[in-house]
């Protein structure tokens, strides 16, 4: 299952958000998909759907991984004030 990494009011802007990556056909992160809600949502709620989204477009560039589970396990969650560069 790809990751998801959540932004809770991370810029002080008062959203949230959460993205996933997009994979083409060698399985290389072509770009990213994203929802931003305003804060007094629960962002949460849109990591499934954001999953099934990304997968989705990436089989559509050609990557053949696994089937996302949807479970969440892994997920980063970022809080206000808190920035982590991933590579």
């Amino acid at each position: 299952a790809e990751r998801a990494v959540f932004e809770h009011d991370e810029a002080g802007n008062d959203v949230r958000s959460v993205a996933v990556p997009v994979r083409d056909h060698t399985g290389h992160v072509v770009a990213a998909l994203g929802v931003t809600v305003p804060a007094t949502r629960a962002v949460e709620a849109f990591g499934p759907l954001v999953r099934q989204a990304a997968e989705q477009l990436s089989q559509r560039l050609g990557y053949q991984g696994g089937q996302s589970d949807q479970s969440g396990e892994g997920d980063q969650h970022h809080e206000h004030g808190e920035y982590r560069h991933r590579d």
